[in-house]
């Protein structure tokens, strides 16, 4: 009796744990066995963007002589490091040379006979016509100052405004500079010195017209300060917009060669049209002022003939001066020199063959210094800022190893290829390495955004709706809509909740029959 009795305490007990799961299962399981979901977790997200690319040089220059004829001597060989200005290959050049050494001793005679003239003339003075100078000098300053502060501020405007980048700090100047910084990075430091030099010029400006005004109510010797003070500024004015109008036109052939297309080709051909309208007219006037100082110079030192005698002596000396540099100039031309530092990755030259101008002798590449372009699609480029890091394999050495690498610079304008707008991407190895070399195929995968400890679900989960963002969730036996809003989605289809979801929510990720 014992024993039936524990064996019915026993069944009972299988029956009431078995109601307990089966209430259990009917409150909080699924209605639909169909149903799948995932517990909503703490994750990490990482955002890759993947490019092919290629290794190729920071620069490369196929070398050329400028004049024809017989190669004299070849001072480098295929692979060898050169430094900047180093001597690889020259010409015979005995004709330049002697013509270099014909303009050495015409100078030299030119300045002696200078001296002979300035010891043998004694000071004299024709005050009517150094009256007339400083008068005629005067009415060229007035024009000047009459123009001259409206130029500067159109000079500041067209250098120094924001009107190019979408960065506000970065001004014209600084964005024409590095946009060509790949073709020549000197203007970086010019877009710089320019700054300095406009401080400058607004420093000596104030003096410089003060010294015109008293000029203009007083004496002989405040005009004469006042022509002399105002060719002096008005020759900073001009460099500074030679300088810049020198930097925009480079920017412009180099955009024009490349084919480049550019939102701001407006902006830009009216800051040519600007500067290079002001130079024109800063030039007109610095030539008509000179004219002026070099008549009052003259006077000062005695007219007549001997004055006059020596003023031509001056300008012979000038001439000498010129002839030399041309000769110079020419012998240059008889000698390859490197442009930059690098290695020699060709050479045609044997001594004794005769070249012809123009012929591509020497190649050179900068030596170490590798970079790896890539384009890419408008749909990506969004994505990716300049710092941006990643890694690469190459072709060459397979996957297993791996290099890392950053974002060094991002093309403004696009390129069409094949009809898509792509945009040219540049990245350096952290780390240099000997093996990589020109022409390699990079594989690339930029981190370009990371979220750490975020909930994230499947992208399959998130419902859009209108503008808003649902997503599904199970709870006690039922399938609730839910509004959320989303963040990051990275590279393996997983998307960031930034709202709306909690850890350990049951996400609905496929429901049968749901459309």
């Amino acid at each position: 009796m014992k024993r039936l009795f524990k064996r019915k305490s026993f069944w009972v007990v299988v029956v009431i744990i078995l109601l307990v799961l089966l209430g259990w299962w009917w409150w909080f399981g699924p209605a639909d066995s169909g149903i799948e979901t995932i517990d909503a977790e703490i994750t990490d997200l990482e955002q890759i963007v993947s490019l092919i690319g290629r290794v190729q040089a920071q620069t490369t220059a196929d070398l050329v002589f400028e004049q024809s004829g017989v190669v004299d001597s070849v001072q480098v060989d295929v692979g060898q490091v050169v430094s900047r200005g180093q001597v690889l290959a020259s010409l015979s050049a005995r004709e330049a040379e002697l013509a270099v050494s014909n303009a050495q001793l015409d100078l030299n005679s030119a300045r002696l006979t200078l001296q002979k003239k300035e010891a043998n003339l004694e000071a004299g003075l024709t005050t009517n016509e150094l009256q007339e100078n400083y008068e005629a000098g005067l009415t060229i300053v007035t024009g000047i100052y009459g123009e001259l502060a409206g130029i500067i501020e159109d000079l500041e405007d067209v250098f120094w405004g924001t009107t190019l980048s979408q960065n506000a700090n970065q001004n014209n100047l600084a964005y024409y500079a590095e946009a060509i910084s790949s073709y020549d990075d000197s203007y970086l430091v010019v877009s710089n010195g320019l700054r300095k030099e406009l401080v400058l010029v607004k420093n000596v400006y104030p003096a410089a017209f003060e010294a015109y005004n008293l000029a203009v109510r007083g004496s002989t010797d405040n005009a004469n300060q006042a022509i002399i003070d105002t060719y002096a500024l008005l020759e900073r004015v001009l460099n500074l917009n030679k300088t810049g109008l020198d930097l925009i036109q480079f920017f412009n052939d180099q955009a024009t060669r490349g084919n480049w297309v550019h939102d701001s080709a407006g902006i830009i051909a009216e800051h040519l049209e600007i500067a290079g309208d002001h130079y024109q007219t800063l030039d007109a006037y610095l030539v008509a002022l000179l004219a002026i100082v070099n008549g009052i110079e003259t006077n000062e030192r005695g007219l007549g003939d001997e004055g006059l005698d020596l003023e031509a002596q001056h300008l012979l000396v000038d001439q000498r001066i010129n002839e030399l540099a041309d000769a110079q100039h020419q012998l240059s031309k008889y000698y390859l020199r490197a442009p930059f530092a690098g290695r020699v990755t060709s050479e045609e030259l044997q001594v004794g063959e005769r070249v012809a101008a123009g012929e591509v002798v020497v190649t050179l590449q900068s030596a170490g210094q590798f970079e790896i372009v890539a384009n890419v699609p408008e749909v990506d480029i969004a994505k990716i800022e300049i710092g941006d890091g990643g890694v690469t394999t190459f072709d060459a050495y397979g996957d297993e190893e791996v290099f890392d690498l950053e974002v060094a610079k991002i093309d403004p304008a696009e390129v069409l290829i094949e009809g898509v707008p792509t945009y040219k991407v540049t990245l350096h190895l952290i780390t240099p390495d000997e093996r990589v070399r020109s022409g390699l195929t990079a594989n690339i995968d930029l981190s370009t955004d990371r979220r750490i400890d975020v909930i994230a679900v499947p992208a399959r989960a998130i419902i859009s709706m209108g503008e808003g963002k649902m997503i599904k969730v199970f709870v006690r036996g039922q399938v609730v809509l839910r509004s959320v809003e989303t963040g990051l989605r990275d590279s393996l289809g997983n998307i960031e909740v930034v709202n709306g979801l909690s850890v350990g929510d049951q996400v609905v990720v496929y429901e049968p029959n749901s459309s």
